[in-house]
């Protein structure tokens, strides 16, 4: 057994997160802060605090590292993606209600996770370990040894919002929108981390990094944060740590902590060898910190494999995507990271 390291930036959110499917789903937050969207966020931010980068710097940043999609923790405890794969039966379930009660297994705890990485799995799960993140406990679930407070961890609310025109014009000829939306509340020290990799040499950008996260916790990240949503209280002393995870010396699959699109150089036949995955569609409308005549217009979308997806080893190096639309002039380019965070899997 070996062991890596993993560096970990915990967001302490001091408001509710609002992550948005688009506008048709306002009301049903998407359950994941993705890899994909943390990377344009923390990018943006950069771009706003150094305003005198050229292009040429702007890429190299982007290119500089990589991140994985956001999970929950409480205190000290990290909470990872549950991997797409067979778990063991829970004591106490019946057998036609084993299937139903794993698949609300959204997380597992750090223990959990390296059971699984080096193929320890017990042969059932004591139901003690079973354990609820959600207000509501028939939702998400968790494997975790550690007994978690009776207050939910995560609690979703929906409110009722309204949408008034900017544009005086629209306020005199059309009515105000009236919508739903479905935000997120954490508990007393519960928030979301991910996780940073370096690429070559990109831990030179590090500071600049750490500065454009916290740049980013003053403006938000997700969707409505003008009405306060999305802001966390990050402090690199507190917030940036490093992890040990016992991993498989001699691994024959890897399982996905990041969304993941294939370049063309992967070798992407016998990474499917044995695989188990499911497949997001990307996209949504552009958003520019400094600009907003181009809100209205959507990006290119693409499609990723998903948090939790297992692969055989493989070439599996991803690509970075320029979603910018063909019919709208715009200057630079709009870059989504479709490159992955494996973690090795017996």
């Amino acid at each position: 057994m070996g062991l890596i390291e993993q560096k970990i930036i915990k967001l302490p959110f001091s408001g509710p997160l609002h992550l948005s499917r688009g506008k048709a789903e306002m009301d049903t937050a998407d359950p994941i802060l993705h890899s994909d969207k943390i990377k344009s966020a923390i990018a943006a931010a950069a771009y706003v605090l150094f305003h005198k980068w050229s292009q040429t710097e702007k890429e190299a940043f982007f290119q500089a590292f990589k991140v994985s999609s956001a999970f929950p923790y409480w205190k000290d405890v990290l909470f990872f993606p549950t991997p797409t794969m067979l778990l063991p039966d829970i004591e106490g379930v019946g057998e036609w209600k084993q299937g139903k009660k794993k698949k609300k297994i959204k997380y597992l705890d750090q223990p959990s996770l390296e059971a699984i990485l080096n193929g320890e799995q017990p042969a059932t799960y004591p139901a003690s370990v079973i354990q609820g993140i959600n207000a509501d406990e028939s939702k998400d679930l968790v494997i975790c040894a550690t007994e978690l407070p009776k207050d939910p961890l995560i609690a979703s609310e929906v409110t009722l919002r309204v949408n008034v025109p900017r544009d005086r014009v629209e306020v005199i000829e059309q009515d105000a929108g009236l919508y739903y939306q479905e935000r997120l509340f954490f508990g007393n020290e519960v928030g979301l981390y991910f996780c940073l990799e370096y690429v070559e040499n990109g831990h030179q950008y590090e500071d600049s990094i750490l500065a454009a996260i916290q740049f980013l916790g003053d403006s938000g990240i997700g969707s409505d944060r003008t009405n306060g949503n999305g802001h966390f209280d990050f402090s690199k002393d507190q917030h940036f740590s490093t992890i040990n995870l016992r991993v498989p010396d001699h691994p024959t699959r890897q399982v996905l902590f990041s969304l993941y699109c294939p370049a063309e150089t992967d070798d992407l036949k016998s990474l499917l060898q044995g695989s188990s995955y499911h497949i997001l569609k990307r996209g949504g409308y552009i958003a520019q910190p400094l600009q907003d005549n181009y809100l209205s217009y959507r990006k290119k979308s693409i499609h990723m494999f998903g948090e939790g997806s297992i692969f055989s080893k493989g070439q599996s190096q991803g690509v970075i995507h320029d979603l910018k639309p063909e019919l709208v002039n715009i200057e630079h380019p709009i870059w989504r990271d479709g490159r992955p965070i494996f973690l090795p899997l017996k």
